[in-house]
């Protein structure tokens, strides 16, 4: 059974509350040895297989966005949360389209994502046994129909879980995730 344990006093008015995400980094769910958790249940750390590591994908600006949908069943006994992150990237182009078809076919094994919010708050999620995030439906490029038509790429990630992305304790932001930066 849960338990309501605490409230929301509201937005704390000295800190601001940018909405979007800053950066955005995906892994091979089988490339995880392990993960190391605080005592609050957040991440510390991921230790990864040798020579593996998180990757990051660089998407424009103010494009990409986290979306957590929560349903309840009727009885009120389940419930489950899905995890939707949209972003655009820039011009379409043969390593855009080798990055989602290796996601595609890697959906079926588990992808695991690390964002870093405009906040500052860094999350991870997609990492529970059998409940890893994959490439969604609503990725696609569209190359444009004129010269001044964006050529561009929308990527979708989702996730379906019964627990939301925990937040983790790297610090500063993602300096603790082991990393290769977006070429």
């Amino acid at each position: 059974m849960g338990a309501i344990t605490k409230g929301f006093a509201g937005a704390d008015c000295s800190k601001t509350c940018p909405g979007g995400i800053r950066r955005l980094w995906v892994a091979n769910q089988e490339d995880v040895v392990s993960i190391t958790f605080g005592v609050n249940g957040e991440v510390d750390a991921y230790v990864m297989d040798t020579g593996t590591n998180f990757y990051e994908i660089k998407l424009k600006v103010n494009t990409k966005q986290l979306t957590e949908d929560v349903q309840v069943s009727d009885d009120g006994c389940t419930q489950s949360v899905t995890q939707t992150f949209e972003g655009i990237g820039s011009c379409w182009n043969q390593d855009v389209r080798d990055l989602l078809l290796e996601m595609g076919k890697q959906s079926c094994c588990g992808i695991i994502v690390i964002h870093e919010e405009n906040s500052g708050e860094t999350v991870t999620w997609g990492f529970l046994e059998d409940l890893y995030a994959r490439l969604g439906s609503g990725t696609q490029t569209v190359t444009g129909a004129n010269l001044t038509d964006p050529n561009q790429f929308t990527l979708q990630i989702i996730c379906t879980t019964t627990l939301d992305g925990l937040k983790t304790t790297f610090t500063p932001g993602a300096a603790g995730v082991p990393i290769t930066p977006a070429p």
